[in-house]
């Protein structure tokens, strides 16, 4: 199944939403929980491919200085946390399937997990925009 690309502020603005949602009163909620969590996934890898350039430098944002060693550092960081995120998100789409599968289905552990992905998600897209700005910053020679 194609999942419609969206950037990683809009699939975790999904996941927050199926969050919300009370599995106790809808059937649907693993179901929706799934779909997000698919979302996120597929938005995590294209931003990691995308934090880059293909050869190998932070993303341009029209400059002529090559990145610093911190810099550099600082990237790795968000591809690591990257990383992270899509090892996270395959572990939390199998308990999903299982609790699906279950006759017993206890989502408290699960929203939980799911609930404490979002916030390091959040967290993420601030640090990377903190990443960009200073990169932005100091590549326009700001404070010199």
């Amino acid at each position: 199944m194609r999942i419609r690309k969206e950037t990683l502020s809009e699939a975790t603005a999904s996941l927050a939403r199926a969050l919300q949602s009370n599995p106790a009163t809808s059937d649907d909620w693993a179901l929706g929980l799934e779909k997000a969590l698919q979302e996120v996934e597929e938005a995590v890898h294209y931003q990691d491919t995308h934090l880059e350039t293909p050869e190998g430098g932070l993303v341009d944002v029209g400059g002529d200085l090559d990145p610093s060693p911190r810099m550099e550092r600082r990237v790795l960081d968000l591809h690591g946390d990257l990383t992270g995120f899509l090892a996270e998100i395959r572990d939390l789409l199998d308990q999903v399937r299982e609790t699906e599968e279950s006759a017993v289905q206890d989502f408290e552990g699960l929203r939980l997990q799911t609930f404490a992905l979002l916030e390091a998600l959040k967290r993420y897209e601030q640090d990377e925009a903190r990443v960009i700005l200073e990169n932005a910053t100091l590549d326009l020679g700001a404070g010199d």
